[in-house]
């Protein structure tokens, strides 16, 4: 054995142990966490069809176009919302029932399939039915919210099919009890809704704009660009806080409902928003903590679920998992499962790039017990009944098979004790290596005021690929731009409509649509817009 083979073999061992310590040191980091389950698994989803339904028209039924992206959890059903977002989505409102012991069960249209015949395009907008849901909520008299955009093939020619609204079901007698038709006057062109709070007020921001700089997320090896705003949005009741973020930034941001709740805005007033912290990357999920305050979340490019408290700056990865959490769409703290964490996950990136694989997982439910603080007051939303979670009663039962766990003994984690906090300076120069964003250019041209009322921020720990690598690094205006530049920022009208520079002719936007859809561009040009300020 020669000296060149045994330093080269020493090397190579070298390697491995550095690869195999930074593992082991996530891998330790999430001990104290109860492990990551999978409730229920899919390759493609399948519905249970009547039999004159056309289930092998693919402009009907189409598994390989099917993507859920929200749920609820009851005590005996969950339900999944798929929206229509390319054709072939037969149903976009389903359930499973919460004690079958299927690792993939099939899908049952709900209420029936009558409130579903958008999919066969016979559909009238006058009909009690549903278009395309994304988001769905339950509130605490078992009433399902479910919010319908009324766009069909929102990802191919974005067909408005009808007006948005909201239907009420009442899950104990799956009728709908209530109907809610979006007024004219609060509906934007082109708009596309979502998600939903259970409240009413009509106001806008800059920063519930998408942010052009942000368009192309990167999940794995795949890239895509999807130039949305609003998705992720979650509400903590004990501070009266809205917490939300457009999927086209990493930045979160909040504001409170007495701000929401006191109405249209007076001439020149601006809602008071606060920049509540930047996230290693894009992302869609977001949930509140039941009480506590604790923030949820998951960053595309860290396959990770984040906790983060602004009251004492706990910060934490309670999970990692590179091929489970992938593009996590919906992130939930169900009070019908207290102490739960539930993560809605899928491959919609596969999906999206029209390069899924059938073969392999695709949409999985997760959960994670114990992740969320338990409170006494958890039990004003329980029956006495499901205030414990039995497994042989002789009725139907709200809770999951029990599965054996390797992992140590969960406690909740105490609050912190003395915490550093850091006050971003509002003339802090932005960093030269960082892209600019349009609230930023837009702030920044006009204003020499910070844009937003910042929150103190805390001392993180910047480790590699963590979710918190530029979580509450605070917002760094540019200096004002010299006069020549300010035509090549970008533009907002008295609507607070963002115009970028490129229209993409082929959507076809409604006539009062004002405006344009935006496409990642290396070097912008420059739109003439009579637009006045």
């Amino acid at each position: 054995m020669t000296l060149r083979y045994l330093l080269a073999t020493l090397s190579l061992l070298m390697v491995l142990l550095g690869v195999e310590s930074v593992i082991n040191h996530v891998q330790s980091d999430l001990t104290k966490f109860p492990p990551l389950e999978t409730v229920k698994m899919w390759n493609l989803l399948y519905y249970n069809f009547p039999p004159h339904w056309p289930s092998n028209d693919r402009e009907f039924f189409n598994p390989e176009q099917i993507v859920a992206t929200g749920f609820e959890v009851t005590y005996d059903r969950i339900f999944f919302s798929t929206p229509r977002l390319f054709s072939g989505v037969p149903a976009t409102l389903s359930t499973i029932s919460r004690i079958d012991h299927g690792d993939s069960p099939i899908l049952n249209a709900y209420p029936d399939w009558s409130h579903h015949a958008a999919g066969t395009k016979s559909y009238n907008c006058s009909d009690i039915g549903l278009v395309s849901v994304y988001r769905i909520k339950l509130d605490r008299c078992n009433r399902l919210w479910a919010l319908d955009s009324g766009v069909s093939r929102s990802l191919e020619d974005f067909e408005v099919t009808c007006p948005p609204k909201i239907l009420i079901y009442d899950t104990e007698t799956d009728n709908v009890v209530r109907r809610i038709d979006f007024p004219s006057e609060v509906i934007r062109g082109e708009s596309l809704y979502t998600n939903l709070i259970i409240d009413d007020t009509t106001l806008s921001h800059p920063s519930m704009y998408p942010d052009p700089d942000f368009a192309e997320s990167t999940i794995h090896e795949h890239r895509f660009t999807l130039m949305d705003g609003i998705v992720g949005i979650a509400f903590d009741r004990d501070a009266n806080m809205i917490y939300y973020q457009p999927l086209a930034t990493d930045r979160l941001f909040s504001v409170s409902t007495a701000a929401l709740r006191n109405g249209p805005l007076s001439w020149g007033a601006e809602l008071p928003v606060k920049l509540v912290g930047r996230k290693a990357s894009q992302g869609l999920g977001l949930a509140c903590a039941p009480k506590g305050g604790s923030i949820f979340f998951s960053p595309f490019t860290s396959t990770a679920i984040g906790e983060w408290n602004p009251n004492n700056n706990h910060q934490d990865t309670i999970a990692y998992d590179a091929e489970r959490l992938q593009f996590v769409a919906e992130l939930m703290t169900p009070s019908r499962d207290p102490g739960s964490l539930y993560i809605l996950s899928s491959k919609f990136h596969r999906f999206y790039l029209k390069n899924l694989d059938p073969l392999e997982v695709n949409t999985r439910l997760l959960r994670i017990r114990g992740a969320v603080y338990e409170s006494p007051d958890d039990s004003e939303f329980l029956p006495a009944i499901h205030q414990s979670f039995p497994t042989n009663l002789p009725f139907r039962t709200h809770s999951f098979p029990t599965v054996p766990s390797t992992s140590l003994p969960y406690k909740s984690r105490a609050v912190g004790q003395k915490n550093t906090y850091v006050l971003n300076h509002p003339f802090t120069p932005a960093h030269s290596g960082r892209p600019t964003s349009y609230i930023e250019r837009y702030f920044g041209s006009f204003h020499h005021e910070t844009p937003y009322n910042y929150e103190n921020v805390g001392v993180i720990n910047k480790q590699v690929a963590s979710p918190f690598a530029r979580l509450n690094m605070g917002e760094k205006p540019l200096p004002v731009p010299s006069p020549s530049s300010l035509q090549e920022l970008h533009k907002f009208d008295g609507g607070n409509v963002l115009y970028t520079t490129k229209i993409e002719h082929h959507r076809g936007p409604p006539k009062e649509y004002r405006g344009f859809r935006y496409t990642r561009r290396t070097s912008r040009q420059v739109i003439n817009n009579s637009t006045t300020f």
